[in-house]
């Protein structure tokens, strides 16, 4: 056999005759065959320990093992159970032929043999021994295939899920508005990709504490979690860098931090942590636990880190949405007082043109008679009968008064509206319609009116000295304004369960709808008549009631006369 060409194969003979082996070894050689062979069955047993030959020729009479039980044995070891065997022997019985393929033989060949045949089987069954080693190959190939294959579909799958999952987390994010709805957008899913206990996302605030933002948990482990217990992880520097941190077993640990301590009475045995950066800074941390060791590969670490990735982009501008909504409502408060100071401005200003005009007018008249008077008494006072020097002198005094009264009206509506609290009182009603009563008994008697005052008032609360004035404006005007002789009727009932209301009625001639329109406000008049009023009573009644949390209106029609009413609390205020 040539050096530089490789065997064919090689093949073991075993016979415990010498010419017989040497006979076959040189012809298997001249072929191209690298032949090996043993004397004996135990020898052969030895070799092919070391030695696992592509075919064995096994002579079955030798002293020792037989050729049977050396196939016996040899099909009985995984190493050489596949090795085919060809019998060489003397022996030509059915029954020796049929216990040597029963052994194991793939062939008998009957001694005396011819060199063409035993060359031909050989060949044959090397042949299909290359068969079967290559479908063993290939079926070993398409199992690999198979199972990589399931793997890959697996995998595919766990990817197609994780994408799945991801993006109803995307989704979620993306339609949650607060960083607490973001949160819990995310950890109601995120246990759905990585096998844990719980899943908690925590806030790092501006002064370095922690917040518990979302939390979700098996029914192993609570959900009352002490935001402070995980202060340690907020001052992380290794989170604080961008990198996670995590512990595969805290009962490997010999020196445990408080965080560990807690987790560790809790059985917590594995955790991890993944920061929420943005611009490099940590806005927050999602932390994961669970209850078994080694929990969490770098799978679970790359999922929790895309995760992270989008939790902390969304958080980000959920602040800054939530920044944004508190400047626009600032903006909108500060623009709603600008509008209300500057409504009030232009009440104020169309107010103290009404008020100009209100005291140029109904001060002009008394003054005009006072001086005019005066003036008169100056120069005349030696000549003037003493009768009509009283005359003159009364219509000063009245003047005199009617003026006062004016500044007094004008000080107590500018009190009114500048009074920043107002002492809240059960009110003696009796008593304040008589002090009222006696302040205009002046216009009664003048009048001759009727005025008819009830025993019995409901409870109100409110300012006496206000209301005061508000019964003798109102008293006042149905003087003023009622028939001839006026006849004048005060009341008061329940008008709710908290609130009281209380009316006077005169016999005058009523008022229109315009005229209505236009009653309580700020100095304008009830009716153009020389009758006394200066157009600051019902203003002034407005303001008084509306300070005390009630209520003035009027009910009347042409020719049956009208009601003033006004409204206060019938109980306490809180």
């Amino acid at each position: 056999m040539s050096e530089s060409v490789p065997p064919k194969a090689s093949i073991l003979i075993v016979d415990d005759a010498p010419l017989n082996v040497r006979f076959l070894s040189e012809i298997l050689s001249r072929e191209e065959y690298d032949v090996q062979s043993a004397p004996d069955g135990v020898q052969a047993l030895e070799m092919v320990q070391t030695f696992t030959p592509d075919l064995i020729l096994l002579d079955i009479m030798m002293p020792g093992l037989s050729g049977y039980e050396v196939c016996e044995r040899l099909k009985a070891a995984p190493r050489t159970h596949d090795i085919p065997v060809i019998f060489l022997s003397a022996l030509n019985q059915e029954l020796d032929k049929v216990r040597a393929f029963a052994v194991g033989g793939v062939d008998y060949i009957s001694k005396p043999f011819q060199i063409k045949e035993v060359l031909a089987r050989i060949e044959t069954h090397l042949n299909l021994r290359r068969l079967q080693q290559r479908l063993e190959q290939n079926n070993a190939a398409l199992q690999q295939e198979i199972v990589e294959r399931a793997c890959a579909e697996e995998s595919l799958r766990h990817y197609a899920e994780r994408l799945r999952v991801l993006h109803e987390i995307d989704q979620s994010i993306v339609a949650a508005r607060s960083p607490e709805t973001i949160a819990v957008a995310a950890v109601e899913r995120i246990r759905q990709l990585i096998p844990c206990e719980r899943v908690i996302v925590i806030a790092v605030t501006d002064t370095g504490n922690c917040k518990i933002l979302a939390a979700e948990s098996s029914a192993a482990l609570t959900l009352e979690i002490d935001a402070q217990v995980y202060g340690e992880l907020c001052a992380s520097p290794t989170l604080r860098s961008g990198r996670p941190l995590g512990v595969s077993d805290l009962r490997e640990l010999s020196d445990l931090t408080p965080l560990q301590q807690h987790m560790a009475s809790e059985n917590i045995r594995s955790y991890v942590s993944v920061p929420l950066l943005t611009h490099e800074t940590l806005m927050g941390i999602l932390h994961l636990e669970s209850q078994q060791p080694a929990t969490f590969d770098e799978t679970h670490i790359d999922i929790a880190a895309e995760i992270a990735a989008v939790l902390a982009i969304a958080i980000h501008q959920a602040y800054l949405y939530e920044l944004a909504q508190q400047e626009i409502a600032e903006r909108k408060l500060v623009e709603e007082a600008l509008r209300q100071q500057t409504t009030e401005l232009e009440a104020r200003n169309a107010e103290l043109d009404a008020f100009a005009h209100t005291v140029a007018h109904d001060l002009k008249t008394p003054l005009t008679a006072l001086v005019g008077f005066s003036d008169l008494l100056q120069r005349r006072y030696t000549q003037i009968p003493s009768e009509k020097l009283g005359d003159m002198l009364a219509v000063i005094a009245q003047n005199g008064r009617r003026m006062a009264n004016i500044i007094n009206e004008l000080l107590l509506l500018a009190s009114v509206r500048k009074m920043d609290e107002v002492p809240i009182f059960c009110l003696d009603m009796q008593k304040i319609v008589a002090a009222a009563l006696e302040r205009v008994g002046d216009l009664v008697k003048t009048s001759q009116a009727r005025v008819i005052v009830p025993e019995i008032w409901p409870v109100a609360y409110g300012y006496a000295p206000w209301i005061e004035e508000v019964w003798v404006n109102y008293i006042s005007n149905a003087i003023k304004y009622g028939g001839i002789p006026p006849r004048v009727e005060l009341g008061g009932a329940m008008a709710t369960s908290d609130t009281a209301r209380f009316w006077v009625r005169d016999n005058g001639r009523g008022l229109t709808e315009e005229e209505q329109a236009h009653l309580f406000t700020a100095f304008t008049r009830l009716h153009q008549t020389s009758v006394e009023g200066h157009g600051l009573g019902l203003s002034i009644v407005q303001r008084i009631v509306t300070r005390l949390s009630g209520e003035v209106g009027v009910e009347s029609a042409i020719g049956r006369g009208s009601e003033f009413y006004f409204t206060l609390p019938s109980t306490p205020p809180l």
